[in-house]
């Protein structure tokens, strides 16, 4: 039997280093930057997509939104 609504929750952590021009590539700690959130994706009927969602790091946060739809 095919679902009306279906709901995820998501939590994520990420962290990453952007290297400059020219500076090799080591491993290393030094400017790592860190960032954690949460989002949540609706599927209403059997192909359409709502997903919202925040993140917040050593930037600041960012809200996103988003839709999709399949055929």
């Amino acid at each position: 039997m095919p679902s009306l609504v279906e709901v995820k929750l998501v939590a994520f952590y990420e962290a990453g280093r952007v290297f400059a021009p020219g500076e090799g590539v080591r491993l290393t700690t030094a400017g790592l930057h860190r960032a954690g959130g949460a989002e949540v994706a609706v599927r209403l009927l059997r192909n359409s997509l709502l997903v919202m969602g925040y993140g917040h790091g050593s930037d600041g946060g960012r809200f996103v939104f988003g839709t999709g739809w399949c055929y």
